[in-house]
């Protein structure tokens, strides 16, 4: 689940990466429940927090984990770099703004791998979209 702001709502469920037995002992000891979506892909579901997906016990993009602060106390998050190179594909894909805008709003989070960006972004085939997103940031 990606908040860019307090009224830019991105996603639709959390991700949480690690070990899958242990997470689901904890989602199901806090009330969680495990339900079917789409493709037959397996979800956990609790009505205040909705979806929670587990993904994989690491991170693939090889970047580390970034720690904020919240008025709850530390958590670890995932790098942005890979949710900006997804937006910017479906970006070029679907022809939207939107999903170039919310490009632009992760990457003001500032400490981006400039390296990793532009690799991926020679991968994926979206350079010009990157350097506009550079240009929107100033750099």
């Amino acid at each position: 689940m990606v908040y860019l702001s307090s009224a830019l709502y991105v996603s639709q469920d959390v991700d949480l990466v690690g070990d899958r037995t242990a997470i689901e002992t904890v989602l199901r000891r806090w009330g969680f429940r495990e339900v079917e979506g789409r493709s037959r892909r397996r979800y956990w579901m609790d009505e205040s927090v909705g979806l929670v997906d587990l993904v994989g016990s690491a991170d693939r993009s090889g970047l580390p984990p970034r720690k904020l602060a919240t008025p709850y106390g530390p958590v670890t998050v995932g790098p942005p770099e890979p949710l900006i190179i997804r937006r910017l594909m479906r970006a070029e894909r679907e022809d939207s703004a939107s999903l170039f805008d919310q490009a632009v709003a992760l990457a003001r989070m500032g400490g981006l791998d400039w390296e990793y960006l532009e690799s991926e972004a020679r991968y994926e085939k979206v350079e010009p979209l990157l350097k506009r997103l550079r240009r929107s940031l100033g750099l």
